[in-house]
């Protein structure tokens, strides 16, 4: 957050502000990735069959639609608004995932953890800032272990003639990326010698293509690892000074993002100074502190981190 703009990263992690109501592509991603933990659960561990899979993904798929206020059962009204993101599609999507990736999930690969959380260091010489996140799957294969991370998007191309696919500048789009770059390099900690690097599982999500996929094979230098490693320690940084001096400078580039999506507090940041802890909850938000971690987890991780890189 601090990288795309440090006035952004204030609001939403200093005061605490966050939209009532997600975006519908966010919701429906976040859907997606509840789906594909119940699906690669069922197929790796649990050796289901594929309508077992599909199942389970979407039992988890609506589980966390509903939880997050939407209906599982929309209006027409609702579908026209969320088009094509809906449950019904998300349904057509998972019955074609699993046909297209079941014998991959079931015999190619072993699954070693889903939603792995992590903490790692980012300079050894002062393991005092670390990284931390979770890997949606790590898996290992013949050529070794590779972290997966899930994507959907709308971004097409094609005609009902020729034919759909998921956008070619979509697909490019991760290569350079800060955040492939970062769960690479924490897979190579935790796994040194082992990890060979990222994997983007890509769906594309469309009112009548369902079975659009694409893995997006990442492998980065060590070199590569090493610049990650020196930015992320640079804006780590320069937040704990923004912090200390109370001034959070405006990224302007990033008041409306590559999708066209407007930063929802572009109206607070062109009327108050980042610094005036007065300036009024804007319209559509609500105060929620942003935990997605159990800090005591993480500390306890961290150690287990350090401790263990001492030993080896």
């Amino acid at each position: 957050a601090v990288k795309q703009c440090a006035l952004y990263a204030h609001y939403r992690h200093e005061m605490n502000w966050r939209i009532e109501r997600n975006a519908i592509w966010l919701d429906f991603g976040t859907c997606w990735h509840k789906a594909m933990d119940a699906v690669c659960e069922s197929v790796c561990w649990n050796k289901s069959t594929a309508q077992a899979a599909v199942d389970a993904g979407y039992e988890a798929f609506v589980l966390e639609w509903t939880r997050l206020g939407r209906s599982s059962n929309p209006t027409i009204t609702e579908i026209e608004e969320w088009s094509p993101r809906t449950p019904g599609i998300a349904k057509e999507m998972l019955t074609q995932y699993v046909k297209v990736r079941y014998d991959w999930l079931r015999y190619k690969i072993k699954l070693l953890a889903i939603e792995q959380p992590f903490a790692v260091p980012l300079d050894l010489q002062n393991p005092t800032i670390f990284q931390v996140g979770r890997l949606d799957k790590v898996f290992e294969e013949e050529a070794g272990i590779f972290v997966i991370e899930h994507k959907t998007t709308t971004s097409v191309s094609g005609t009902i003639k020729t034919g759909y696919e998921i956008r070619h500048s979509f697909i490019e789009s991760f290569d350079p990326d800060s955040q492939p770059e970062g769960y690479d390099a924490a897979a190579h900690f935790l796994y040194p010698g082992k990890a060979r690097g990222v994997k983007i599982d890509a769906a594309l999500v469309h009112k009548t293509e369902h079975g659009k996929f694409r893995i997006v094979p990442l492998m980065h230098s060590k070199k590569c690892l090493l610049v990650y490693q020196a930015e992320a320690l640079y804006w780590a940084q320069s937040w704990l000074d923004f912090r200390k001096t109370g001034f959070f400078p405006r990224n302007t580039k990033s008041c409306v993002d590559q999708f066209g999506k407007t930063c929802p507090y572009i109206g607070t940041c062109r009327t108050y100074h980042a610094a005036n802890k007065d300036a009024p909850l804007p319209n559509g938000m609500k105060v929620e502190k942003w935990e997605p971690f159990d800090i005591e987890m993480l500390n306890k991780i961290a150690q287990e981190v350090l401790n263990g890189h001492q030993c080896t």
